[in-house]
């Protein structure tokens, strides 16, 4: 509910919202340490429930579908900013790592390598990835971000989630 409450107020279209949930979902599992598998599947069980949530878009959901089965590739063009693309972009690259047995900064590699709005899809992988605590080896930039401490990322953390419940639905 949190998610479709969030993404509804910028990006109306069930495509765009369900992507939402679906990113959310894998989140989710990625943070509790799931294999890779496990975090495609929650993304496979959220569309299932999306799609009884919002009859007639089981065919907006087809690409992660098929990109959960392995059976979806990236338009030679690149990815397009289309949330259900990206969402299947997401999900193939995770697939892609799982089977390559890729660490983070390959699986990074790999998203920008599929061309287009490669940004916002190695941002989202990054941050499954990331949430697991996947070894960072490999990310020549790294030691170069100044990153606050844990404490002070829990602390900021905490301080916008009572900020956003401040301001209502």
């Amino acid at each position: 509910e949190l998610s479709i409450g969030l993404s509804r107020t910028t990006h109306g279209a069930v495509g765009a919202i369900g992507s939402a949930c679906a990113v959310s979902a894998m989140a989710s599992r990625a943070i509790e340490a799931s294999p890779l598998r496990g975090i495609i599947d929650a993304a496979i069980d959220e569309i299932t429930w999306l799609e009884t949530e919002f009859p007639n878009s089981s065919t907006i959901f087809q690409p992660a579908r098929r990109a959960g089965s392995g059976d979806w590739s990236p338009n030679p063009a690149g990815v397009s900013m289309n949330a259900v693309e990206t969402l299947a972009a997401v999900v193939h690259v995770l697939g892609h790592a799982a089977r390559k047995s890729f660490a983070l900064a390959d699986a990074l590699r790999y998203a920008v390598s599929l061309g287009g709005d490669t940004d916002t899809v190695a941002a989202i992988v990054g941050g499954i990835l990331g949430s697991r605590l996947e070894d960072v080896a490999g990310i020549p930039w790294l030691s170069r971000v100044a990153l606050p401490d844990s404490v002070e990322l829990d602390a900021l953390s905490m301080a916008l989630s009572s900020l956003r419940q401040s301001l209502g639905p």
